[in-house]
């Protein structure tokens, strides 16, 4: 983190996806391409406030937010999020998990709304992370997703596609590599149809 000042109160700028949390990550999916927009993101200030105020070291925040032109580079098998340790041996151990962690991914590939795909990846993290502390509850594992959107991005999404991939590749044979390639970040609509399709989903959730 880089700290700045903002007509002179003192603000963080994240550096790196690693010091990015996920709630901001997903806000900026659907923001404008501008530094305004990304940076009342970052920030949570409005953009109205932003214009017309003195950004202490501008040049250095501008250069600060580059690593944003890049996607993340994520875990290949993941071993924290947040509070919470992940084993090498990740997986669902109640037949609930697996069944919502389906239903969320037929619910989300039927949107073309990126954010929302995005924020998934919380969810299926928490259905996880929910059922080691516990026995699995849904709702329970709703409102442990709404504490993850506050984690570091790439635990967040390197846990989230992880145990996704997981799940899917337990009745689908598809291997994790090219579920984890084909679905997280994806922005255009073929990839995911063709992913749809193979997993045996009917042709609904992919128009």
């Amino acid at each position: 983190m880089i700290k700045i000042k903002v007509n002179g109160k003192p603000k963080e700028i994240p550096t790196c996806y690693e010091e990015l949390k996920f709630s901001t990550f997903c806000n900026m999916a659907g923001a404008k391409n501008n530094p305004l927009a990304i940076l009342s993101i970052i920030l949570e200030m409005p953009e109205s406030e932003l214009k017309g105020a003195r950004l202490q070291g501008l040049d250095i925040i501008l250069k600060s937010m580059d690593f944003m032109k890049k996607e993340p580079i994520l875990d290949e098998y993941p071993t924290k999020l947040g509070r919470f340790t992940i084993p090498k041996d990740i997986g669902a151990e109640f037949i609930e998990q697996y069944e919502d962690v389906k239903a969320e991914f037929k619910r989300v590939s039927a949107t073309e709304d990126i954010k929302t795909i995005n924020e998934a990846m919380a969810f299926y993290a928490a259905v996880y992370c929910q059922g080691t502390e516990d026995v699995y509850d849904h709702d329970k594992a709703k409102e442990l997703s709404k504490e993850i959107m506050n984690y570091p991005c790439v635990e967040v999404m390197s846990v989230g596609s992880f145990f996704l991939a997981k799940s899917l590749n337990m009745t689908d044979g598809l291997s994790m590599n090219f579920l984890r390639r084909n679905f997280l970040l994806r922005k255009k609509r073929p990839v995911l149809n063709r992913l749809m399709r193979r997993l045996g989903f009917p042709l609904r959730w992919t128009t």
